[in-house]
């Protein structure tokens, strides 16, 4: 569990201070279009996967 890890280590160097910890677990490669339902989509047609013949305008 690499998030707890990393926690772990960082609260171990400092264990006398305060500290602030925030787990992003959300990854710098996700799916947009599984954050929230259709119905709130704001630009349409949506392109919903990456090999759905999307064309660039959309």
């Amino acid at each position: 569990m690499l998030l707890v890890d990393e926690m772990q280590q960082s609260l171990g160097r400092n264990p006398d201070g305060k500290h602030l910890i925030i787990l992003h677990t959300k990854g710098s490669h996700f799916n947009y279009t599984q954050r929230y339902p259709r119905s709130f989509a704001q630009w349409k047609p949506e392109c919903i996967g990456v090999d759905s013949g999307c064309t660039k305008r959309r």
